[in-house]
């Protein structure tokens, strides 16, 4: 890709590539973790990007974007559910 930062708005095609590039690498994920799991809580937001939070019924539910390292170790946390789609939601 060709680029400028010396013409006006010529990193915003950069800048759009790459955060693209960013969000392919960190996919919208809907998580459930028990509201007693400290430790995974704290694991996403330190590795990753919290979109939206609810607690209800002793679990928190989440919008993450996290790492695909990351989403597969919350994947073999046991009481842990993550549904990955497009949308980050969950299935009905």
């Amino acid at each position: 890709m060709f680029t400028s930062a010396v013409e006006s708005g010529g990193l915003q095609d950069l800048k759009a590539m790459l955060l693209e590039e960013l969000r392919e690498q960190r996919p919208e994920t809907h998580v459930v973790i028990p509201s007693s799991d400290g430790e995974t809580l704290a694991s996403v937001y330190r590795d990753g990007e919290v979109l939206s939070r609810e607690e209800r019924d002793g679990v928190i539910e989440m919008v993450v974007r996290l790492p695909v390292a990351a989403l597969g170790r919350l994947q073999r946390r046991e009481g842990v559910e993550v549904f990955i789609d497009a949308a980050g939601s969950a299935p009905e």
